[in-house]
């Protein structure tokens, strides 16, 4: 009769607390491609969810992890990852130091799962709460994480500086990771507008076998006799690999400076040059006539 009893209130308590998806199924209900799981668990000391051994927590290294868990025996209950068995938290294990004793609210408990950080490897380990240790507990799975192939772009200089008139590049360098292999994109944002930027391919393959490069050129020449020089100052060059999904980016940062030994100084040198040859002249024209004898009439 007793345990009927005790039956009887449980089941009202619980029916009194919201209902959840996760409830239902005793799981996480998550999107897959996410990397934040709820676990929503009902604290009984007839164990978690009212079931022997609790529901089967399973995430992956990396994970964002929340476990919102209650009191529907008004009992005080916890929440902690029991990595060496002792039925009790110790320091390092991940740990959850609220005390509930209600049906609501429930008690949100968020951390980030890390493989050799709060969590010593992949495998399976047994939560529990603190107070009922051997009455309540279940599974917690964790998973490595998934490598996904991927690509990473690099410039040989994260600066470069040319002058008015003038040209430079450098090198990007494409890398495989995860053993990609696939054609990328390059493009490039420029601000302010103002040099010429190129890619020389602008679309590479990529393999495995090792990294690809591509040439980057700016040049700050003018386009045409009318048209207005580059400006002198700072630029930024976003270079931008794409495929597919896989999009990354490096930034280079440009400076345009004065022309040096090249250009309008050059120009101004030979005019000047040419005044002073053409001054010399008419200095010797003048002394020579001078020095002539005179002829009498």
């Amino acid at each position: 009769m007793t345990l009927v009893v005790i039956a009887i209130v449980i089941i009202s308590l619980a029916s009194s607390i919201p209902s959840k998806p996760t409830l239902a199924s005793r799981n996480v209900i998550a999107s897959p491609t996410t990397a934040h799981h709820t676990f929503w668990l009902l604290g009984s000391i007839m164990g978690w969810n009212q079931t022997r051994s609790g529901p089967l927590v399973t995430v992956t290294d990396g994970d964002l992890v929340t476990i919102m868990y209650n009191s529907v025996d008004s009992a005080p209950h916890t929440w902690f990852i029991d990595v060496n068995g002792n039925n009790m938290p110790d320091s390092g294990e991940i740990a959850s130091t609220t005390i509930t004793t209600s049906a609501a609210p429930f008690v949100n408990f968020t951390f980030t799962l890390t493989v050799g950080t709060n969590i010593p490897s992949t495998g399976d380990f047994t939560y529990r709460c603190s107070y009922h240790p051997a009455m309540m507990f279940g599974t917690l799975r964790v998973q490595a994480a998934v490598v996904m192939p991927d690509f990473k772009p690099a410039l040989s200089s994260s600066t470069l500086t040319v002058a008015q008139g003038a040209s430079g590049s450098v090198v990007v360098t494409l890398t495989s990771l995860n053993g990609f292999s696939g054609t990328v994109s390059l493009t490039y944002a420029l601000s302010p507008l103002g040099p010429h930027v190129t890619f020389n391919p602008a679309t590479v393959s990529v393999s495995s076998s090792g990294p690809t490069a591509s040439t980057l050129s700016v040049s700050a020449a003018s386009s045409g006799a009318y048209s207005t020089p580059v400006s002198q100052g700072s630029y930024t060059v976003t270079v931008t690999g794409t495929s597919g999904s896989l999009v990354h980016s490096a930034t280079l940062a440009l400076t345009v400076g004065s022309s040096s030994g090249v250009g309008v100084l050059p120009s101004a040198a030979i005019i000047g040059g040419g005044i002073a040859a053409a001054i010399a002249v008419v200095a010797g024209t003048v002394y020579v006539l001078r020095r002539r004898p005179r002829t009498n009439t």
